[in-house]
């Protein structure tokens, strides 16, 4: 299953725990990555099953964080 990728607005490590707090309680997530050294701060997310973009960009949202499918 291809991953999906993203830009963020993740700078800080607590930002980063907030996050796998709560991937790590959505199953569809198996694994997932946040580069704070790129520009676009690119997020990877590895799939165990589907799960829409647009779900990840609200998730994000609610939790205060801005977040953009990168093609």
């Amino acid at each position: 299953m291809e991953p999906l990728i993203f830009k963020t607005n993740i700078i800080s490590d607590k930002a980063v725990m907030l996050v796998d707090e709560v991937f790590s309680q959505t199953p569809e997530i198996y694994n997932w990555h946040v580069d704070r050294e790129d520009v676009d701060r690119v997020m990877r997310i590895e799939l165990a099953a589907v799960l829409p973009e647009q779900y990840v960009i609200q998730l994000m949202n609610k939790l205060g964080f801005k977040c953009e499918v990168l093609p």
